[in-house]
């Protein structure tokens, strides 16, 4: 996998998981997605994730569902 696929593939899963749950009725679901220990990456890794985390985030709650 390159730099950032893992992320990627994991917010991939995230999503599928949280359309499910909307398709259930569930109305609150709690995600552990970045613990205080990933603070002690390099910046520049921090930094794509939370990149990443926002982009993701906007994309899913621009959806329709």
């Amino acid at each position: 996998m390159g730099e950032g696929d893992g992320h990627k593939a994991g917010f991939s899963a995230l999503l599928s998981i949280l359309r499910y749950s909307y398709e259930l009725g569930i109305k609150c679901v709690t995600v552990y997605a970045f613990n205080i220990d990933n603070f002690i990456r390099k910046p520049k890794d921090v930094q794509t994730f939370m990149e990443l985390m926002r982009e993701k985030i906007k994309e899913w709650r621009q959806q329709d569902y």
